[in-house]
């Protein structure tokens, strides 16, 4: 038996399977439409720093950022669709479980527990310090941090209305049920064969649907909204997309399709969000099957988006400024609403500055634009002084565990 050997080209395509949504090796379309993704969900958290608008311009603009909740949505089916087909690639690799979830780990952890470890380890006695113990309790909600250190948050979360945990944090749903997922999804990739895959996938998109329907009917549209056996079909239809790729005849198929589901799912989506504030039944249909025609619609836009041809989406996602947003988007995306929360605690937003403007208009536009500046700086500070430098150590670590694979294979190799 010959011991397996460790080229640099093997190293390369195991590590690359285990960077996330947020930082994926660079492929300048989709960091494009990570991009967008990210601008959308600040957009929507911006609103919070609205009083309800009059104008015309006011209120429709306002109706706008109200849809930027879906940029979620765009995270998962980008998540699916880069990681499993990475993963994919990888199966046969050395290394591939070791290095994966290391790289994982050096690429999420830091920034989400150093934030966990501010918010309830150094700000608490800060705040009880200068007076301000009843914040702790009703604000950072200490008896509650247990579901943000587990990465159980989107069980416990509701995003729609009251949450369990302190609403600073309540935004980590998402992120909690991208780890959840990916505990159990390299071994799925690794062991079922690329056929069995593509099942499991439509399994999860049915499976979600319908544990939607079952919640929403039982009036848990909170749950129905975070709880993780309901969000899979994102993750699905990305990684079903990136299965596809695989083989040209399919892939061919639904680049021909991509057109006409893409469209069927923008006119259901948006009829159904136009009608839901005034039917309760469309608004039942909205959180059901309106957001398997969000993720069907946002797989279009993938599949465009990666497309040899030119559109108006991968025109779109080719630009410099949504490529960057693309490349900060982890950082942007833990941090934000924690900042936009203190802004608002603080007073700021239209309310206070009508008065001064004397423009709604003026005064949204300003609010936003001190909104993103914010969370922008804040975003890249992350990134140049705090993770990027944990990321110098997914190299050296990586190389260290095919080095060890290496070994035990050539040992395995002399003792047989």
């Amino acid at each position: 038996m010959v011991g397996t050997a460790v080229s640099e080209s093997d190293y390369r395509n195991v590590a690359a399977a285990a960077t996330p949504l947020h930082s994926m090796a660079r492929l300048p379309t989709l960091d494009g439409l990570r991009g967008f993704a990210i601008l959308a969900v600040l957009l929507y958290r911006t609103d919070y720093l609205f009083v309800i608008p009059h104008g015309f311009i006011a209120k429709t603009y306002h109706g706008l950022t109200r849809m930027g909740w879906s940029g979620v949505d765009l995270f998962f089916v980008l998540s699916g669709f880069l990681i499993t087909g990475i993963l994919y690639d990888s199966k046969n690799k050395v290394g591939y479980f070791r290095v994966f979830y290391i790289r994982r780990v050096l690429r999420i952890f830091p920034l989400y527990y150093g934030f966990l470890t501010l918010f309830y380890v150094v700000l608490p006695p800060m705040l009880i310090a200068t007076g301000h113990a009843t914040a702790v309790r009703d604000i950072i909600k200490p008896s509650t941090q247990i579901v943000a250190w587990l990465y159980v948050v989107n069980w416990f979360a509701r995003p729609v209305h009251h949450s369990y945990v302190s609403y600073y944090i309540a935004h980590f749903w998402s992120l909690a049920i991208e780890e959840q997922f990916y505990l159990l999804w390299p071994a799925a990739v690794k062991f079922l064969n690329r056929a069995r895959l593509k099942k499991v996938c439509y399994a999860l998109v049915v499976g979600s649907l319908v544990s939607r329907l079952v919640l929403c009917s039982a009036g848990l549209q909170p749950q129905a909204y975070s709880w993780t056996i309901c969000r899979m079909d994102g993750i699905a239809v990305g990684a079903l997309i990136a299965l596809s790729m695989r083989a040209p005849v399919e892939w061919e198929a639904i680049r021909k399709r991509a057109p006409l589901v893409s469209s069927v799912s923008l006119v259901l989506f948006v009829t159904l969000s136009a009608l839901g504030q005034h039917s309760r039944t469309c608004d039942f249909l909205l959180w059901t099957i309106g957001n398997t025609a969000l993720v069907l619609m946002f797989g279009s836009w993938l599949v465009f988006a990666l497309s040899s041809t030119t559109n108006a989406i991968n025109i779109a996602c080719s630009q410099r400024f949504a490529q960057e947003a693309g490349k900060y988007s982890y950082g942007a995306y833990v941090l934000h609403q924690p900042l936009l929360n203190l802004l608002q605690s603080r007073g700021f937003g239209t309310q206070m500055l009508v008065p001064y403007l004397h423009s709604e208009v003026l005064s949204v536009l300003v609010v936003t634009l001190v909104a993103l500046i914010i969370t922008t700086a804040a975003a890249l500070l992350s990134w140049h002084l705090f993770e990027k430098q944990f990321l110098k150590l997914k190299e050296p670590l990586s190389m260290k565990v095919l080095g060890a694979e290496r070994v035990a294979n050539m040992n395995g190799a002399a003792v047989s």
